[in-house]
């Protein structure tokens, strides 16, 4: 008998019901469109950050990261002995006018204490690293590029919870 139902099989069902299971709950997901065409996954880019304001956006993203790394041990099953999610760990730029960028600072004390891995540019640097941005109205810009952050083929990351 299952102990869990979850309602709703797309990405936050899915992994949902992966992680009660690896706690040895008995999970049942219900899901009505099982083609997932009306799924809202599917239409995502499948990013992957941490430049969040709270913390526990920041170490979430840090926890997704970590996790995704390691889809290949993590979801292997013998029906999908290799799974994979086709990532890109490439990085965020997030640029910030005046009008936004004291509450971008206050962001990046929680990044610090939460050892985010975010760097911080003002505006007016911000062609010394990215010769290609156009740098006008821009106070400060926060980035990565320690493949903390990136993209995740959102189809594929689904079918290995899934399975």
């Amino acid at each position: 008998m299952d102990d869990v139902v979850i309602v709703g099989g797309g990405i936050i069902g899915a992994a949902t019901a992966y992680f009660l299971s690896m706690e040895g709950r008995k999970v049942k997901v219900i899901e009505r469109d099982p083609t997932y065409k009306t799924a809202s996954f599917p239409l995502s880019l499948g990013g992957f950050r941490r430049q969040f304001f709270q913390k526990e956006n920041i170490l979430l993203g840090k926890f997704a990261r970590e996790f995704i790394f390691k889809i290949p041990e993590l979801l292997k099953t013998k029906k999908n002995p290799n799974p994979t999610a086709s990532m890109v760990p490439n990085g965020y730029l997030l640029m910030f006018g005046p009008e936004h960028a004291e509450e971008q600072y206050k962001a990046l004390e929680n990044h610090r204490e939460c050892d985010a891995g975010t760097k911080n540019i003002k505006g007016s640097e911000l062609n010394k690293i990215f010769p290609y941005i156009n740098n006008e109205g821009i106070e400060t810009a926060t980035y990565t590029d320690n493949k903390s952050e990136g993209w995740i083929d959102p189809f594929m990351f689904h079918s290995a919870l899934k399975k």
